[in-house]
C-alpha cells in the first residue's frame, strides 16, 4: 500500500503567476505500508519524509475540514432566504457548533450555488422576465440589439399602475 500526499503532484502555477486554482504544493512524502503473511505483522517504510511548509495549527485551514453538512447548508439556506447578513449567519453556525470549521468563503460559496439554483441555469434578467410573466401582474417590454442579444430597454409595470393611467 503506498501512501502519499494529497497536494503531491505538481503545481500548475508558472514561476512570477499566481495561480489560485492549485493548491498543489510539489510536497515530497511518501512512506509503503506493508503487511507480512507469515507473522501479521505491518512494516512501515518511509521514502521520503521531507516538508516544505509549516504544519497547519487548526485542522479548519485544511480544505477537506471545510466542507458544509447539510444541517449548516440548510441553515444557510433558510437565513439567507430571510436575508440574514453573512456575518451573522457564521455567528449563527458558531453558536450551534463552536467546532465548525466554516468560514466566510463557504457561506458565500453556498449562497452562490443557492442563487445559481434559483435561477434554474438562466441569467438574471431571463429569470426576472419569467417570473413577471407568470405572476400575471406585470406587463414588460423589452428592446433587443439583435446582433448582439443584449437587452438595451426594458420598461415593466404593475397592471394595476397601468389601470390608474
Amino acid at each position: 500500500m503506498w501512501i502519499l500526499y494529497d497536494k503531491l503532484t505538481e503545481s500548475r502555477a508558472e514561476v512570477g503567476v499566481r495561480c489560485t486554482a492549485s493548491r498543489k504544493t510539489d510536497y515530497p512524502f511518501k512512506l509503503t505500508v506493508t503487511r507480512l503473511n507469515i507473522n501479521n505483522l505491518w512494516h512501515i517504510i518511509i521514502k521520503n519524509s521531507g516538508h516544505n511548509y509549516s504544519v497547519l495549527s487548526n485542522p479548519s485551514q485544511h480544505p477537506c475540514h471545510q466542507k458544509l453538512t447539510d444541517k449548516e447548508k440548510s441553515l444557510i439556506k433558510s437565513l439567507t432566504h430571510s436575508h440574514v447578513p453573512l456575518k451573522n449567519i457564521l455567528l449563527n453556525l458558531l453558536q450551534q457548533n463552536p467546532d465548525t470549521a466554516v468560514v466566510s468563503q463557504d457561506i458565500r460559496n453556498e449562497r452562490k450555488w443557492l442563487q445559481k439554483e434559483r435561477l434554474n441555469g438562466k441569467n438574471p434578467v431571463e429569470a426576472l422576465l419569467d417570473m413577471m410573466e407568470d405572476s400575471g401582474y406585470y406587463g414588460y417590454c423589452v428592446e433587443k440589439d439583435v446582433d448582439l442579444n443584449h437587452m438595451t430597454k426594458l420598461f415593466f409595470t404593475h397592471f394595476k399602475g397601468i389601470n390608474l393611467v
